[in-house]
């Protein structure tokens, strides 16, 4: 890491006067309605595209084994061949694949607490 305050300790350079979770958490939740929307809506390829922006929103939770994981199952979605006609592309999904991708990082999200509060979060305290 390189140091651009070097007059600071470096505990001093690690705490962030900006915190960017609630726009971190704002970014999911219109992948969340975009992923929901498009998939009811059989708009497929815009489904792909949202439920791989939320896999990368999603990276920083994942170790190397589920990110391998959820990488190999958005490749088997997604399938591109030329119209030997045409010589145009032909995007096909595979809805069903898509659906399982989006369902393992819902999971995730739910394991780290990113969908509902877990139980000891003190905004939680009405609810007991």
């Amino acid at each position: 890491m390189v140091n651009l305050r070097p007059d600071e300790p470096q505990e001093e350079q690690d705490k962030s006067a900006y915190n960017m979770a609630i726009a971190y958490l704002q970014r999911i939740d219109e992948l969340l309605k975009l992923c929901n929307e498009s998939s009811i809506n059989n708009r497929v390829e815009v489904w792909f595209h949202a439920v791989k922006a939320l896999y990368r929103e999603l990276c920083p939770f994942m170790n190397y084994k589920k990110k391998e994981e959820i990488e190999k199952l958005l490749d088997r979605c997604y399938k591109s061949q030329t119209d030997l006609r045409t010589k145009q592309p032909i995007k096909s999904f595979d809805s069903n694949l898509l659906g399982k991708a989006e369902i393992l990082l819902r999971e995730l999200m739910s394991r780290k607490g990113l969908l509902v509060p877990k139980a000891d979060d003190p905004s939680q305290a009405v609810l007991k």
